[in-house]
């Protein structure tokens, strides 16, 4: 009778002991999964469907094969460009983004545009002027100067008397 007891018992440790090698097997194995695309939106469902390459046989880390959608659409709100003025390197920029965050680029505008740079020469314009009014009042006062001249020799404009000096007797 012992031995019939010895020999149950271990015929239970033995499947035991194999049920937990196999149980440990199963939880070495390491999912793998591999999903498709989701499909487009219709009915406000996405599906997909996803496989583990390493077939464990296990579905508790499985990834959710559909979901519901709705179809947003992107409100492109952008700044304004800068610089305002095309500078030397000809580039200018702005930044855009989507008031809805649909995650998505759909329709965005370009945040880049190649521009024409023109140098400003108005301040050219400003220093070249300046001199001119310079050197027309020199010609003006060279002019009346000249004429005032003239005309102190023609006797147009009295000359200017000189009296004597008389001191008075004491």
């Amino acid at each position: 009778m012992k031995k019939k007891i010895f020999f149950i018992f271990i015929i239970i440790l033995f499947l035991l002991v194999c049920l937990n090698v196999v149980c440990a097997a199963e939880n070495n194995c390491t999912q793998n999964w591999q999903c498709t695309i989701w499909s487009a939106c219709v009915g406000e469902i996405q599906i997909r469907s996803c496989i583990d390459s390493n077939n464990c046989g296990n579905d508790s880390a499985k990834p959710v094969e559909n979901q519901s959608c709705f179809q947003c659409t992107p409100n492109w709100q952008c700044t304004e460009w800068d610089p305002e003025i095309c500078p030397e390197n000809s580039r200018q920029t702005k930044i855009c983004t989507d008031a809805n965050n649909c995650e998505t680029t759909k329709n965005k505008p370009p945040e880049v545009k190649l521009c024409t740079f023109e140098d400003d020469y108005t301040w050219l314009v400003y220093v070249i002027m300046a001199i001119l009014i310079f050197l027309i009042l020199i010609v003006l006062m060279m002019i009346l100067k000249i004429l005032k001249t003239q005309s102190n020799e023609s006797g147009v404009f009295p000359k200017k008397t000189i009296r004597p000096y008389y001191k008075p007797l004491q």
